[in-house]
């Protein structure tokens, strides 16, 4: 029924199933606007926060963003200051510089007037806390758009085209290492 000679095969096709399956997910996903969002810290005091606009065609209009510290400790009122946008060429800004009477206190808002396809911006800022920032999309002119942190899926957006040569190599790899066994093979009499 299912002969050994046959199990290389049927294993490429399993592959090619599964990168059918992975670009599928992944331009599904690009079609929507999808904005991925990372927190990085450059000290204890200055940290960043990065955008990408991991749409394949979706170009956003002003979207406004609030930065928020879950500090609970009250005596704390002035935790962010100096907050400034920069825009990762090809991207471009028309202001980098946020309103100076949205920083401060606990919160602060700040908005990217335009993010083309796959355009990068990085809010930089300076904090006085000990805990995590919490980010929410405030405005987005009536668009519909996601924002999540970075997880598989932006991975796999971002990869997509290393992840599939990465599966035709190890396809064609298995099948070679197959035909080098199945010809030092001793024939049966």
């Amino acid at each position: 029924m299912l002969r050994q000679d046959k199990a290389p095969f049927l294993f490429l096709a399993l592959i090619g199933l599964l990168t059918w399956s992975l670009n599928n997910i992944i331009e599904n996903a690009k079609l929507s606007p999808l904005v991925e969002y990372e927190f990085a810290y450059e000290d204890e005091h200055n940290g960043k926060l990065m955008f990408t606009n991991l749409s394949s065609s979706s170009r956003l209009e002003k979207l406004t963003f609030n930065l928020c510290s879950s500090d609970s400790d009250q005596s704390t009122e002035n935790i962010f200051s100096k907050a400034i946008i920069e825009a990762i060429e090809p991207a471009y800004l028309v202001e980098n510089k946020i309103k100076q009477n949205s920083i401060g206190g606990r919160c602060f808002d700040f908005t990217i007037e335009e993010m083309q396809p796959n355009s990068e911006f990085v809010v930089h800022y300076e904090f006085n806390a000990s805990e995590a920032e919490i980010l929410k999309l405030k405005s987005s002119e009536g668009q519909t758009v996601r924002i999540v942190e970075s997880n598989m899926l932006t991975f796999a957006i971002r990869n997509q085209l290393v992840l599939n040569i990465f599966l035709f190599v190890s396809s064609l790899v298995i099948l070679f290492l197959y035909f080098i066994v199945l010809l030092n093979r001793p024939e049966r009499t």
